[in-house]
């Protein structure tokens, strides 16, 4: 009797911790929503796959802030694109800075890419922080609960470009 309490016990659990992470079919993407964040206010993470003729695999990060524009540099490129500083820091003592896209439309919303390997290491955190400016140069952070990554990666295609 025991032992089936166990496992009725271990597959709560084991399911509930998955279900932080849904899953969009209409972008073929994952998500998940804040869990923390200075000033007050939600977000939202979607992850996605892709591969640039199958020698460069990389992973899509978009990040949606509910109310604190991200403070952008302008690009001689695109005038709709623009470029911001974004740190992700996992709770391992590796931190990364990277350039992420903001179209000025919707300045709401910063993209990432990140090299395969690069996101190795956040499939072993637990907690993804994301730190960047608003539009007033005050730092924002959101914190993201990343725990089962690896499990949830697995339920999305790979896009080819």
């Amino acid at each position: 009797m025991k032992k089936f309490f166990k496992i009725i016990i271990f597959f709560i659990l084991s399911v509930s911790s998955f279900a932080e992470w849904k899953f969009d079919k209409n972008y073929d993407m994952i998500f998940t929503n804040s869990i923390k964040s200075e000033p007050f206010q939600r977000g939202t993470l979607y992850i996605g796959k892709g591969s640039y003729d199958g020698i460069l695999n990389y992973h899509s990060l978009y990040i949606l802030t509910e109310e604190y524009p991200t403070f952008t540099e302008e690009t001689a490129e695109d005038k709709t694109l623009q470029k911001t500083e974004v740190k992700l820091v996992t709770e391992h003592p590796i931190e990364f800075e990277r350039i992420g896209v903001v179209n000025i439309y919707k300045p709401n919303e910063i993209f990432i890419l990140l090299i395969d390997n690069e996101m190795e290491i956040f499939k072993k955190s637990k907690i993804l922080k994301i730190i960047y400016k608003d539009k007033n140069l005050s730092f924002c952070y959101i914190d993201f609960d990343i725990r089962e990554l690896e499990k949830a990666i697995k339920e999305i295609k790979t896009k080819k470009l």
